[in-house]
Order: C-alpha cells, then sequence, then structure tokens
C-alpha cells in the first residue's frame, strides 16, 4: 500500500497488504484542522493530484464526535497552530465535501451507453470508498454497539440518494487508533476487508512492465533522500538504467505515474503548446509541489509578515493581487525555479498575469503582478444593483445542484481575468467570491459580474450590463439594456470554460444554465429566499412560448428572456444533441 496520503498518524498506517496499490486515507480531522477561508480552496487543487480512480479510499472520523454538530477546528497556518474555535460544517458536511470532492475529480468521464458492452458485477462502483470510525474505546462500553449502529445510519441516511452513494461500501467499520496492537480483531477485519475489495477492482491483473516498477522504486527512494525534483534529462538517464530507451514508452511511462499521482509533469501547457520551463522539470513529490503553491495561497497571519511586505500581503488578501517582490520574497529559496513555478500555477489556473499594454495598444506577457482569487478573503462587501439600472441588466444562473467548491469558481474568474484584459483593456476587479470584469470596445462596453453563492442553490449569478451614462452635469442617468449579442457571447464563453475544467480536472462535476422566474421571484430580494430557476436554453428557445410556474401557478412567457438573449437556431441544434434532460425536466450537462 503506497502511503500517498499520510498525514494520519493511526494505526491505519499499518493496513499493508501487498495486493494494495493505492490506499488513501482522508480523515475529517485533518480537513477540520485548515478549515479556514481559502482551504477549501487550496483542498481543491491538492485533490487533483491526490485523488485518481486507481485507489481505495479510507474516509476517517472521530467517532466519539457528533456528527450533527458543528466540529471543532484548529485554524492553522503552515506547521504553526492558533486557537481552536468551532466553524459552521458538522461531521457530515465534512462527509459531504470529502464524498463529492472524491465524485468530482476521481470518477472517470462516465462512457456512452452504446459502449458499455459489459457490466460490472461489483456491490459498488470504482472507486471504492471506507468510512471508518475511529476512537472507539472512547464511548461509553455498554453503549459501544448503539453508538455503532446509530452512526452507521445517520451517515447512509445522509448520503442516500447522493450520485456518489453508488462508491460507499455498506460495511461499516469502527476502530481503536491509539492501540499498539496490530492483531486487534477490529483492525484485522478492516485490512481483510481492503484486501478482498482491492482484488476485485478492474484494474487489479494489467500487466505493468517490470522496468516501470523498478524505476518507480528509484523515485521513492529518491523522494526519501529529499529529492523533490530531478530535470527531465536526469529522469530519463534514470530511466535508462532501467532499459527504458524508447522515447514513446518513456513518455508513456511518466504520463502513467502521473495520472496516479506518484510524480507531476506537463510537457505542454493547457492549450497544448509546448512550454519549455513544464518541459524541464518532473516533481517527484507531489506534497513538495502543494506546500510551494500554498506559500503563495495561504496568507499568512499579520504576527508572521515581515514589516517590509506587510502592504503586500494585504493587497493580496483584499485585491488578490500577487506582486513579483512578494513572489520573490516568498520563493527566495526557489529562484531557480520560479519560472516553472509560475507555470504549473497558471497551468492549474491558480493564477492570471497582468497584460501590459504598449504604445501601439499590444499585449504584452511582461508583467509586475498576478491576479491570484485563491487569496482572496471575507471583508469587503460588494453592493447589490437595485431599481432601474438592474432592470436593464441580463441576468443567469449557473446551477450547481450541491457541489460547488470555490476552487472551480477560481478556475473561472481566472479565465474572464485573461479575456477581460484581452478583449476590454481594462484590469478585473476581484473580491472574495465575486469578480467584475470588462469586455469590448468603447462603444460596446460591458460589464460582466460573476458571484458565487455556495448553497441554496449552489450556482453562479452572472449579470451582464452596461456602464452607466454621466452626462456633462455630472448627473447619472440610466444605462441602455445589455446587448443581447455580449449576453449570448458570455453564456456560450463560460459554457466554454466549465467544458474544459469538467473534461480536465473536475469530471464528475454537474452543472446547468438556468434564468430566474419572474413569475414567483423578485430581483431584489432573491437572496431571501430559495431561488426558483427556470432552464436557460427552454426559455430563450424560439418554439416555447411560456413555462408553467407551479409557485405562483402562472404561464411565465419567455419573450422576456428572448429579449435579452441572442441564441442562434445553430446553437438550439447543438443544444438539442448534446444536453439531456432530467425528470424535472431540467437540461444538465454531462
Amino acid at each position: 500500500m503506497r502511503k500517498m496520503w499520510r498525514q494520519n498518524r493511526t494505526t491505519l498506517k499499518r493496513l499493508k497488504h501487498p495486493t494494495l496499490h493505492h490506499c488513501q486515507v482522508l480523515r475529517w480531522r485533518k480537513m477540520r484542522k485548515t478549515t479556514t477561508h481559502h482551504s477549501f480552496s487550496c483542498h481543491s487543487h491538492q485533490v487533483k493530484v491526490f485523488l485518481n480512480r486507481r485507489a481505495i479510499f479510507v474516509l476517517v472520523y472521530d467517532a466519539s464526535q457528533d456528527l450533527q454538530l458543528p466540529s471543532k477546528v484548529e485554524e492553522a497556518y503552515g506547521h504553526e497552530k492558533t486557537k481552536s474555535r468551532y466553524c459552521d460544517f458538522t461531521g457530515l458536511d465534512f462527509l459531504h465535501y470529502w464524498l463529492q470532492s472524491i465524485y468530482a475529480y476521481a470518477v472517470p468521464i462516465p462512457k456512452k451507453k452504446k459502449e458499455e458492452k459489459v457490466e460490472t458485477k461489483q456491490p459498488h462502483c470504482t472507486p471504492p470508498v471506507f468510512v471508518v470510525g475511529t476512537h472507539r474505546d472512547s464511548l461509553l462500553p455498554d453503549r459501544t454497539d448503539m453508538t455503532e449502529n446509530q452512526q452507521h445510519q445517520t451517515i447512509y441516511s445522509a448520503i442516500e440518494g447522493k450520485p456518489y452513494q453508488k462508491h460507499v461500501l455498506r460495511q461499516f467499520h469502527m476502530v481503536e487508533n491509539s492501540l499498539s496492537n496490530k492483531t486487534d480483531p477490529k483492525l484485522v477485519d478492516l485490512r481483510r476487508h481492503i484486501a478482498e475489495v482491492a482484488l476485485k477492482e478492474p484494474y487489479m491483473g494489467e500487466k505493468i512492465p517490470l522496468r516501470w516498477l523498478q524505476f518507480e522504486k528509484a523515485i521513492i527512494e529518491a523522494v526519501s533522500n529529499n529529492t523533490t525534483h530531478m530535470h527531465i534529462q536526469k529522469v530519463r538517464d534514470l530511466a535508462k538504467s532501467f532499459k527504458i530507451r524508447d522515447n514513446r514508452e518513456f513518455s508513456t511511462m511518466l504520463q502513467f505515474f502521473h495520472d496516479l499521482g506518484c510524480i507531476v509533469y506537463f510537457g505542454r501547457d493547457k492549450r497544448g503548446r509546448h512550454n519549455q520551463a513544464l518541459r524541464d522539470i518532473v516533481v517527484l513529490d507531489p506534497q513538495w509541489l502543494i506546500d510551494v503553491f500554498k506559500r503563495i495561497i495561504t496568507v499568512k497571519p499579520d504576527c508572521r509578515q515581515w514589516s517590509t511586505f506587510c502592504n503586500l500581503w494585504q493587497r493580496l488578501r483584499d485585491d488578490g493581487i500577487l506582486e513579483e517582490e512578494l513572489i520573490d520574497h516568498v520563493w527566495e529559496d526557489l529562484k531557480g525555479l520560479k519560472p516553472t513555478f509560475i507555470s504549473l500555477m497558471e497551468m492549474f489556473d491558480l493564477l492570471c498575469p497582468q497584460y501590459i499594454p504598449t504604445k501601439d495598444d499590444k499585449k504584452t506577457k511582461e508583467t509586475k503582478f498576478y491576479y491570484v482569487p485563491a487569496c482572496l478573503q471575507p471583508g469587503k462587501e460588494t453592493k447589490q444593483r437595485s431599481g432601474v439600472d438592474a432592470d436593464e441588466d441580463a441576468t443567469f444562473y449557473v446551477d450547481f445542484e450541491e457541489f460547488l467548491p470555490d476552487g472551480l469558481f477560481h478556475r473561472v474568474l481566472v479565465h474572464f481575468a485573461r479575456w477581460s484584459q484581452e478583449d476590454g483593456h481594462h484590469p478585473p476587479k476581484l473580491h472574495y467570491r465575486h469578480g467584475t470584469f470588462y469586455v469590448g470596445a468603447q462603444k460596446n462596453r460591458h460589464i460582466i459580474e460573476l458571484c458565487m453563492r455556495p448553497s441554496n442553490p449552489a450556482c453562479i449569478k452572472v449579470t451582464v450590463r452596461r456602464p452607466t451614462v454621466v452626462s456633462k452635469h455630472r448627473k447619472r442617468e440610466a444605462h441602455r439594456q445589455a446587448s443581447p449579442e455580449m449576453c449570448s457571447q458570455v453564456q456560450r464563453k463560460l459554457d466554454n470554460i466549465l467544458d474544459i475544467v469538467k473534461q480536465t480536472w473536475i469530471h464528475g462535476i454537474q452543472y446547468s444554465f438556468k434564468v430566474l422566474c419572474e413569475g414567483c421571484c423578485n430581483p431584489d430580494q432573491e437572496d431571501s429566499s430559495r431561488l426558483h430557476l427556470l432552464c436557460f436554453h427552454e426559455c430563450t428557445h424560439a418554439d416555447i412560448d411560456s413555462i408553467f410556474c407551479p409557485r405562483s401557478e402562472s404561464n411565465v412567457e419567455t419573450e422576456i428572456y428572448r429579449k435579452r438573449f441572442k441564441i442562434s437556431d445553430c446553437q438550439t441544434k447543438e443544444t438539442n444533441n448534446d444536453q439531456s434532460k432530467d425528470g424535472n425536466g431540467n437540461i444538465s450537462y454531462t
């Protein structure tokens, strides 16, 4: 069992078995120790590196704590801790977050039904997830079995009907993690069950060249000797020592271990172009890479900041702007690798460079700072628009059902920041879970606002509007209605971005485009209760005149939506071919 995720200092570390390739131990307590405003953002980029489909996940929690009460957390920055506090997340909330992350990142994109020839005979789907409770002996001796059954029922009732339910094994395990006795019956039973499940996984029995395993062993030994990365030529020389001389086999092997999360290597950037900074370095220790990224993403508390850099940290926290001077300070011991790390962070959509226009108004990649949405913290509130101006705005939503990680929204902000600078020639304004962008030429300039709503429902609100007109008497006048062509362009742009994220990073994410129901929702009071959203493509379809709203028991005319968005016939045909409807008539992208 490879110890890919080994923060868990319990007897679960001794679950060794020769048949296990990857058994990753994920524990709630580790998540709780880092539950700050930015931790989920940083975590969403970690899981892409560590979570993969060729794994068995052991989700560990403290059974002595009530799953339905707020969890006690210790805010941590690096290895230093501050005082404990209770957060808004309960134990069940953490359970859902981990299971949603596994489902979104580790579950492969499902094949089309026509391509499925062999049905699985397993009682669960790949990758399997074990739920294990710890601190068993901390429970009252006469109520241990009762508590175990109650928690079993609570957990499986909570995940019933969820898409990741089919990955969780029904057999529940509860162990005492302080025992030094390796022959404890509960641990023995857990080891046996994991080995039994592992042997039935579809990838078991696949043939892997022995020289690849020898290469992997050499990499593990190098990491144990504190070698975190190598130049690609040294890695090639190492491979040749195991008779891996063919370039195609070498590239295939690197890709194989990269997909498993054993190494990190990108020969090209995300647009498929060769990037020398990425091609030259192979990261042997992915956790080291994450720690390097965290130096940037995790804003230091005031007590740990150098006085000469306080203003730079403040700008990073409030505006999401990272300056070169602060990068050089944080990565002082890694200056030679700075171009590689910057390229990797761009690859992961963690940052976007500021484009400085030259005199001839062309863009150059010379930059003095970067936009890093993941560093933004709660504080500055954005004003909500209302009144006559808001009536001219075009608003739609991207509904993510129940799971919208901050990291996904930050990726969207990074993509729009690039577009805003390339098309609008104006820098964006970033706030916590909110971004404002300017696109279009002077006469056709539009303002795009993206606002993340984490729950009820989890969605991104998109508002497209024109700038407010100020007359020569310095009097503000109502702006013109947003261009339907621009509104449709924004919707297509966002659709393309999310499709790239889905295909490249978060395979299991589900989303659909919606509009606010004009029959029962007041735009000025949309946050006061759960939104009622209608299918975007049905409301903008030329052949649908009205949609029934069960809340207000009225037919909502779709003409008001078609006026705001110009949908071409070609788009309508593509929508009908590429989308599927669920039982409620909602169109979703799968």
